[in-house]
Formats: C-alpha cells, structure tokens, sequence
C-alpha cells in the first residue's frame, strides 16, 4: 500500500481472464499475464454457443473487480453465388439469388447495392428475406 493509502497509483503488472466456454459453469481462468497483451483469441468455439469472459487487471495489492461481456459463436453469412437479372422491361429490372449458407442464424435483411448510373451507389435495406428476387422500378 502507498504510505497515503491510495493504491490506485500502484501499476497494473497483468491481467486474467476468465471464459464460460458455453457451458454455464463458473468461468475458468484460460489466461493471466503481461499488460502489452491487448487482445486474446478463442478457438474452437461451437456455432451458436454463448460464450461468456471476464477480464480483471492485478497489481501488488490483488485482483480488480471483474468486468463481463457474453458472446454468441456466429459466422458471418456466406456470399451470394447465383445473382442473375430474371427479367427486365423499359422501367424495370427484377434480379433474384439463392439464400446463402446462413452461418448459423437466421438472415435478417439484405442490402441491394444499386448505381443509380453516374457511379453513386445507394443501398436498399430488402427485410423480406423469405423472397429472394427484388424488382427495380421507375428506371429511365
């Protein structure tokens, strides 16, 4: 302890951290070491899961308080692979793909990428993902 009392001045010398790895338990301690570690990576992880992990920080004193975040293993969804203009007239354009490979949750939404002609792209947030066609309409 400081001679005033105050042990904030003290340094940080490492942190721990602590990982649920999906199965509700108390966390484990999966790390503890030097403060130039700014970032940690988990492997393994099953789609899906929550994962939960605290961090606390140490000095000569003792441990910090534990701070908390919770995680869900997701991947991102795959690319589009089968895009392709199904019809077309003087005003309007109707393309149409097939759902990709959702990584694990369900789509939400898909945004439709549009050059309006000049190079300016303006994107359509499309949240009816149970349709996978999109009709373009009022073209000049």
């Amino acid at each position: 302890m400081q001679p005033n009392g105050n042990t904030e001045s003290l340094p940080i010398r490492g942190y721990n951290l602590y990982w649920d790895q999906g199965t509700g338990v108390t966390p484990a301690l999966i790390y503890t070491g030097d403060v130039s570690v700014i970032y940690y990576t988990s492997s393994g992880l099953v789609t899906g899961l929550t994962y939960a992990y605290q961090l606390s920080c140490y000095n000569a004193i003792g441990e910090s308080a534990k701070s908390s975040i919770s995680v869900i293993a997701a991947l991102v969804p795959s690319a589009i692979k089968t895009l392709k203009v199904t019809a077309s007239t003087n005003s309007t354009i109707t393309i149409s793909w097939t759902a990709p490979d959702n990584g694990g949750f369900t789509i939400t939404n898909y945004l439709i990428w549009s050059d309006q002609g000049n190079e300016t792209f303006v994107s359509i947030n499309y949240t009816d993902v149970s349709n996978t066609s999109y009709t373009f309409s009022s073209l000049t």
